[in-house]
């Protein structure tokens, strides 16, 4: 069973404009304290990714190696775990895994 391209992109979508708004907001801040550096920086591992994997058509190998990669890594990493778009962007990373894994009734 094929996949649904457009919901996995339409979830790709949306992670890439939660975390560039949030890059956008981090870096407007004058000073960065060592925890919003360490934030900031796995926000931009997060997206530099994703236009690659919405340019090649949301492939679910390609995603499922991102969710396996970098969107662990994400979570594993990040240093505020009640962040509340830290949260967000976790929430849609397992949707994102929910679309890509396979079915329990696929052959």
């Amino acid at each position: 069973m094929k996949k649904d391209e457009g919901a996995v992109q339409k979830v790709l979508l949306e992670l890439l404009r939660i975390s560039l708004i949030r890059i956008r907001n981090m870096t407007t801040v004058d000073r960065l304290g060592r925890d919003q550096k360490a934030m900031l920086i796995e926000w931009a591992e997060l997206v530099h990714s994703l236009p690659v994997l919405l340019i090649g058509g949301c492939d679910v190998k390609g995603v499922g190696y991102f969710l396996d990669t970098g969107g662990a890594m994400f979570k594993r990493k990040y240093p505020v775990a009640s962040d509340s778009d830290f949260q967000i962007a976790c929430g849609l990373l397992e949707e994102l895994s929910d679309l890509v894994s396979p079915s329990v009734d696929s052959p």
